[in-house]
């Protein structure tokens, strides 16, 4: 199956307000045979990180030639620079703040998106007057290239992020430090750890802002007993903390960006 004008958008514009259909309408003025796909508006507000869990977790299920709209843009209206992508017949649009990151091989071609051709440019509204035109020209097959020279010195920010914890993390030897890139509806906490680390281990101590609780490997949510926290390897990849029928996250009051240790115990 080809990608071809099918557009996925990512967001935190939520869909309370007018601007993903705003946005839409865009796409659809310039190029009527699109193919919109909602991936998710719901990215917490001005999190990056959040951002980037959310592209990172669903584009490799997309066909080739799709373009991914990928705006969570803190710093609209600034300085920062709009940038386009491509990779592995994939193309990106998005602010130049490390949001793509989460997707680019070292192989990444990545071009300035010229803000200049795009008309009148609001000082709110980049998703609407850059990355929406943009965005609708690349599904119909225009170069990435002709949008803007090379974007050397891009912004970087990888993901995901874990390393060693040290003891002023307040961990023991052994422990990893990441943050929490997600948080699902269901209150399911996702980690910046990679499955892996799961391996070895009976059990976890997790340490954050919150406290300490433990947590038991297991395999699936129905695993795990009433009000018993649970590790679980993740559909994305990365480590994923729950509860059975139950909110984690309102739990111990854990929030996206929140730093997180863990370690076997």
């Amino acid at each position: 199956m080809s990608g071809e004008n099918i557009i996925g958008l990512i967001t935190d514009f939520g869909n309370d307000d007018m601007y993903v259909g705003v946005v839409k309408g865009v796409i659809y003025g310039v190029n009527s045979r699109a193919r919109i796909v909602d991936i998710s508006h719901g990215v917490a507000s001005y999190s990056v990180t959040n951002g980037q869990y959310c592209l990172y977790s669903s584009y490799r299920y997309f066909p080739r030639g799709t373009v991914f709209f990928v705006i969570v843009d803190p710093g609209v209206g600034s300085r920062r620079r709009a940038i386009v992508a491509r990779d592995r017949g994939y193309i990106f649009v998005a602010p130049d703040n490390g949001i793509l990151d989460a997707v680019l091989t070292a192989s990444a071609e990545v071009f300035t998106l010229r803000e200049g051709q795009f008309g009148d440019i609001s000082a709110t509204f980049h998703g609407r007057d850059v990355f929406a035109p943009a965005s609708a020209m690349l599904a119909m097959g225009a170069d990435p290239q002709s949008f803007g020279d090379s974007a050397e010195g891009r912004v970087r920010k990888p993901f995901p992020m874990y390393g060693p914890a040290d003891g002023a993390d307040g961990a023991a030897e052994g422990a990893f430090k990441g943050s929490v890139v997600h948080v699902d509806k269901f209150g399911n906490v996702i980690t910046s750890f990679p499955n892996d680390l799961l391996s070895g281990g009976n059990g976890f101590l997790v340490r954050g802002a919150w406290g300490v609780f433990s947590a038991r490997p297991v395999c699936t949510f129905s695993d795990l007993r009433k009000g018993e926290a649970g590790v679980i390897s993740g559909s994305s990849g990365l480590i994923e903390i729950a509860l059975q029928r139950a909110s984690l996250a309102e739990r111990y009051g854990i929030h996206i960006d929140d730093s997180i240790v863990m370690r076997h115990g």
